[in-house]
């Protein structure tokens, strides 16, 4: 690092491709980056062709949800730098996991998402209950508070296509089964009669012989207090 100097005085005389592949295989983390760019800075080089060189192989590192521990503890330094701006689009490739994407709702604050960001936060989550298998991104209040009313809703109608489809997976649907009663943290917006439709299609829903979803069932409809609420209904008609 000490020759960074005249690394710069050659590369500002001679476009050296080999010299660039060389500071290029020596950058192998976000860590060393920043080593290479602090050191630039102290020698009054922040932005000639070194710089260039060491931004453009940070950036790449940038794409990878494996550093992002690495990029909150750094924020500040890549704010200085002009770098941070690159997280947003990470961060929208980023949310096309549930695990990635409940991480990225944890640290909404420090990475100082946009409201742009916020939609796609909750329009992923909705997207991603029919792609994955393991729904425990939902249940994360973090995820959640991304919600809409009209979000929830939705997705109460997605789980209740899972758990009548008997394509899915038993254990999905038994997963649903529980997420669709009424004590789980998600509804704490919504009444009966947002879903009251959802809950009549639940009712009406064909198990065969699968005595564990027919026991969910009668679950999901007394924790919503459905008979009753039915019952009310026919004898306003009458």
């Amino acid at each position: 690092m000490r020759r960074l100097n005249r690394v710069e005085i050659y590369l500002g005389k001679f476009d050296s491709t080999n010299i660039k592949k060389e500071i290029e295989k020596k950058l192998d983390s976000p860590e060393t980056c920043k080593t290479y760019l602090d050191h630039l800075n102290g020698i009054g080089l922040p932005d000639g062709k070194v710089a260039i060189i060491v931004k453009s192989k940070a950036k790449i590192f940038l794409e990878k949800f494996e550093h992002l521990d690495w990029i909150i503890a750094n924020k500040d330094f890549l704010k200085n730098l002009g770098l941070f701006e690159y997280i947003a689009s990470s961060i929208k490739k980023w949310l096309e996991d549930s695990k990635q994407l409940s991480k990225i709702a944890d640290n909404e604050d420090s990475l100082e998402i946009a409201d742009d960001i916020k939609s796609e936060i909750a329009n992923n989550a909705i997207k991603l209950i029919n792609k994955t298998s393991d729904l425990q991104f939902i249940e994360n209040v973090n995820v959640q508070s991304f919600l809409s009313k009209e979000d929830k809703k939705n997705i109460f109608d997605k789980f209740k296509n899972i758990f009548a489809d008997s394509d899915e997976s038993l254990e999905k649907r038994k997963d649903v089964a529980r997420l669709l009663l009424k004590s789980n943290a998600i509804w704490n917006e919504i009444e009966v009669n947002d879903i009251y439709d959802v809950l009549k299609k639940i009712k009406k829903t064909k198990l065969g012989k699968v005595q564990e979803l027919k026991d969910k069932q009668k679950e999901i409809l007394d924790s919503w207090g459905y008979d009753q609420l039915e019952e009310g209904a026919v004898k306003k008609e009458e």
